[in-house]
């Protein structure tokens, strides 16, 4: 199953990313290029919403390949926010961040969609009424 790719609200400010519990670099190279896609449509920028599977299989070289995904976002990608209740993403998030100030800078972790939600809020990305409608 491939990862699912969707804007979230009318204004596309918010896009999230579904992933299934099995994926591979290439399946997330492609998913970067339909992001950057629908990023291209759009004159303001965005927020991506990223959403695990609840047991995911992680690929090989986490670290090297998000590390080079994140950091080769599309100009109009300036908020990721991860719902990473998995404590080893979460590690690996951080260590992430402590590598790349830019990445830290542009990234929220969170628990739950509530808290996501809330996240893409404050940040200006959704409004209240966009929680509402979820």
């Amino acid at each position: 199953m491939p990862i699912a790719i969707e804007w979230i609200n009318q204004e596309r400010s918010v896009i999230r990313l579904e992933f299934p519990q099995a994926w591979t670099w290439d399946e997330l190279n492609q998913a970067k290029q339909q992001v950057d896609a629908m990023l291209d449509q759009v004159d303001h920028d965005c927020a991506l919403l990223f959403i695990p599977s609840p047991n995911p299989k992680i690929p090989h070289n986490l670290l090297s390949n998000a590390l080079r995904v994140l950091s080769k976002r599309h100009a109009r990608a300036r908020l990721f926010v991860f719902i990473t209740p998995n404590a080893l993403m979460r590690t690996m998030a951080e260590i992430i961040g402590k590598i790349s100030a830019d990445v830290r800078e542009r990234t929220r972790m969170v628990e739950t969609s509530e808290q996501a939600y809330t996240a893409l809020i404050e940040a200006g990305y959704l409004s209240a009424q966009d929680r509402a409608g979820k």
